[in-house]
């Protein structure tokens, strides 16, 4: 068996992946309209709101004195605000929790299925050129990269957003030069953490590729373990394992020194933000005027865009993880089915059971040009007629069998059964018609009554 490698993450591959997740997404259109509305209310509510009403409550302290029996009367509105401010946060707070739930929970039951589909119905040639542990591994690295992008949209990309808009909105008409400079380091900021993800999104695909490599192996010694112990190859599977296991190694540390780079510069361009809002805020009030409830709003309102922006690095690191380790199943659920039935493909109908293989040509998709296993073979076998097929192996006495279990299509001729072109009825009708006994045998892990009765 070979494995088939994996190109870098691409442009097409991202959009693929993104389509995907976005058709299972938008089955939910409530679930989506609340996720963006809680989190965006969420980081309004507690971080914005919050803070301006202690600004209003610090510049009427700034005012003036307030006598003890009129704390309530002067403060009470303040204070119910507060409240009110803090209590609907809050349930915005859990309504995002819920809403993420729910699309996960949506999402991977629709995903799963999507994989389950595309691997059962896809040909032999497929499953016998890969890894069955890398497919299984691939299936899981998709669906938890769906659920590690919506975690990173609802609980980061969204809030961040917000946080922007309102930071803006909110300086602008108090201190639009100190705005001016914060929406310029921001844009430095922004444009370098998204030079630096181009970057990094390979490094992130290369590394999921090494880990569904390195699961691939443990699960093809895991499933021949008897092979490798009656042949006492345990050392040599060792050696293949460790090697994977190296790339893998090798692969993750890449990918690390890129994002330790990244976070460094952005960590940076961070502390001179802070060095900027602390100037303004030591002289807002005598070069401009500004009130102390102001100035707290001011530094209150940039340290939480700061914190926010420390977020965006590894959140693109997220998005990267994510993106990387759904990019293989991407590109195998794009693959087309080289076994397919047509669309209005009729069931087979077996009445007699003579079967003809007329001007048979095949030949493996790897095989060599010129290189084929059939050429021109024709075979008629009469209905309750016994056949035995002798020859040496790789004469192709089991490529037939799959042949007229369409397993393959063939390239030339017509596999008839009840002079019925099996290429033209359903494949699963085709199958229950044909008792077939492989050569290896096969067990699923069930009961031995579920095996006996399976076909």
């Amino acid at each position: 068996m070979s494995q088939r490698s994996t190109s870098p993450l691409s442009r097409s591959t991202v959009r693929r992946t993104l389509q995907r997740f976005w058709g299972v997404t938008r089955t939910q259109p409530l679930i989506v309209f609340l996720s963006v509305f809680s989190s965006a209310g969420y980081i309004f509510l507690l971080t914005f709101a919050n803070t301006y009403v202690m600004a209003l409550i610090v510049d009427r302290v700034q005012a003036g004195p307030v006598a003890g029996d009129q704390v309530f009367e002067v403060f009470g509105p303040y204070i119910l605000a507060l409240v009110l401010v803090n209590l609907v946060g809050q349930i915005l707070s859990k309504l995002q929790d819920y809403t993420v739930y729910k699309l996960e929970i949506a999402g991977n039951y629709h995903l799963a299925r999507l994989c389950f589909d595309t691997l059962s119905n896809q040909s032999m040639t497929f499953h016998t050129s890969r890894f069955g542990g890398s497919l299984v591994s691939q299936t899981s690295r998709f669906m938890s990269g769906y659920t590690g992008l919506v975690d990173v949209t609802v609980y980061s990309l969204i809030p961040t957003i917000t946080s922007v808009v309102c930071t803006v909105a909110a300086l602008a008409p108090v201190v639009p030069t100190f705005t001016v400079i914060l929406v310029c380091i921001m844009v430095v900021y922004i444009a370098f953490v998204w030079l630096m993800y181009k970057r990094i999104m390979p490094l992130s695909a290369a590394t999921s590729a090494a880990q569904n490599k390195l699961s691939g192996v443990l699960s093809d010694a895991v499933t021949n373990i008897l092979a490798v112990k009656t042949c006492g190859r345990e050392d040599f599977e060792r050696d293949l394992f460790d090697a994977a296991d190296r790339a893998a190694r090798d692969a993750e540390t890449v990918s690390m020194h890129a994002m330790m780079q990244r976070n460094f510069t952005t960590s940076g361009l961070i502390v001179i933000t802070m060095a900027v809002v602390s100037v303004f805020v030591a002289g807002g009030n005598a070069w401009f005027g500004i009130s102390a409830g102001s100035l707290v709003m001011i530094f209150t309102y940039t340290y939480n865009l700061t914190m926010r922006l420390n977020y965006v690095s590894s959140m693109m690191q997220r998005i990267n993880h994510a993106l990387g380790d759904a990019a293989e199943m991407t590109r195998v659920l794009d693959e087309p089915r080289l076994v397919a039935d047509d669309p209005d493909a009729p069931e087979l109908k077996v009445t007699e059971g003579a079967i003809d293989f007329e001007h048979l040509s095949f030949a493996y998709r790897d095989a060599a040009a010129g290189e084929s296993v059939f050429d021109d073979l024709t075979l008629h076998v009469a209905a309750g007629q016994r056949v035995g097929l002798v020859g040496k192996s790789g004469s192709g006495k089991t490529t037939l069998t799959k042949l007229l279990l369409r397993l393959d299509d063939v390239q030339g001729g017509r596999v008839l059964v009840d002079g019925q072109d099996v290429s033209r009825c359903t494949q699963q009708s085709l199958r229950r018609q044909v008792a077939y006994v492989p050569q290896e045998a096969l067990l699923f892990h069930r009961s031995i009554r579920e095996n006996i009765a399976y076909g």
